[in-house]
């Protein structure tokens, strides 16, 4: 996922661990998963807290 990716908090079905630090969304009306990069991961579950 990188910052041409932008998604609606509610369209997010699913967020798991990925490989490396990351995370692997899974999001509304969308067969390919978004993976965040290790770099934005802790930002975007403060993201998610908020």
């Amino acid at each position: 996922m990188n910052r041409g990716e932008a998604i609606n908090i509610q369209y997010i079905e699913l967020i798991e661990p990925y490989f490396n630090d990351r995370l692997s969304i899974k999001v509304t009306n969308r067969t390919k998963r978004l993976i965040t990069s290790s770099a934005v991961t802790a930002e975007f579950r403060k993201w998610l807290e908020r």
